[in-house]
């Protein structure tokens, strides 16, 4: 070994150096303390550089989860808006077209920048409807096996070519069944009483409405609900219309029309 301090070549076993007199085991046991020093510090820093990588890992992963959160709610966002959207649009069309009662078709059309057509793609429709233009969703709908339209609205012209009336049908809420939306026994339409407004007839009904119709007269909107309940006494379902006529306020002006479904009735009537 070398003395540290004049550099002179001692034996390994030296305690002392022979030349200068420097205390070797001194030296070594620094040394050893030095080295044992060294490794904990370089464990010590091998450990926080341990910790330090896994919660950069930790943070990774959870700006990635934030980021993936993030992007899950802005895609049901987007997917509720787009449904909301396509599901109101026939409203909406109807609605902006109602604002124009009592101009041209023309005129109409330009204000609501909306291309009406004269005649539905459904034969159906132009068989049972009066109406001079129609505008009808491209979507559809199966009731009793047959597609239809989810929604139509409906144009009609006074004499002098005026726009007359708009009317909004929703197919969507005869779905689950032709006759209407299920009650639980027969609608008291007394409790409608005058004026009370369209939000709590539709509360009491409990009840979307079938059509909506807008009118430049002086009902401004006579509403057309359908239901069905099943009579207990012979197990068949019985159903109605009930029409509710709505004034400027939205107040009920004139007392419930109220007509049994007698369709099937009619046609079985008729069968040969």
């Amino acid at each position: 070994m070398v003395c540290p301090n004049c550099e002179s070549l001692l034996s390994q076993k030296a305690k002392k150096c022979i030349n200068c007199g420097y205390n070797l085991a001194k030296n070594r046991k620094q040394d050893l303390e030095h080295k044992k020093n060294n490794n904990d510090n370089h464990h010590q820093q091998k450990d926080e550089n341990k910790k330090s990588k896994k919660l950069n890992i930790n943070i990774k992963k959870f700006k990635r989860l934030i980021s993936a959160l993030l992007f899950l709610i802005i895609l049901i966002i987007t997917l509720v808006f787009i449904f909301s959207f396509n599901a109101n649009h026939g409203k909406r069309v109807a609605e902006k077209l109602s604002k124009n009662l009592g101009k041209t078709i023309q005129q109409a059309k330009q204000s609501s920048k909306i291309e009406v057509a004269s005649t539905s793609d459904y034969s159906f429709i132009n068989s049972v409807q009066d109406f001079e233009y129609i505008y009808e969703s491209e979507s559809t709908v199966l009731i009793d096996g047959v597609n239809v339209p989810k929604w139509v609205v409906l144009c009609t012209e006074d004499k002098a070519g005026n726009l007359d009336s708009v009317s909004y049908y929703d197919y969507r809420v005869l779905k689950n069944n032709s006759n209407g939306q299920k009650r639980s026994k027969k609608i008291d339409t007394s409790k409608i009483q005058l004026g009370m407004t369209q939000k709590e007839v539709e509360k009491f009904l409990n009840i979307k409405p079938l059509t909506v119709i807008e009118t430049s007269g002086p009902t401004s909107k006579i509403v057309k609900y359908k239901y069905y309940y099943v009579d207990k006494s012979n197990k068949n379902q019985t159903s109605y219309y009930l029409t509710v006529m709505y004034d400027y306020e939205d107040m009920v002006n004139s007392p419930v029309l109220e007509e049994e479904n007698t369709f099937i009735v009619d046609i079985l009537k008729n069968k040969p």
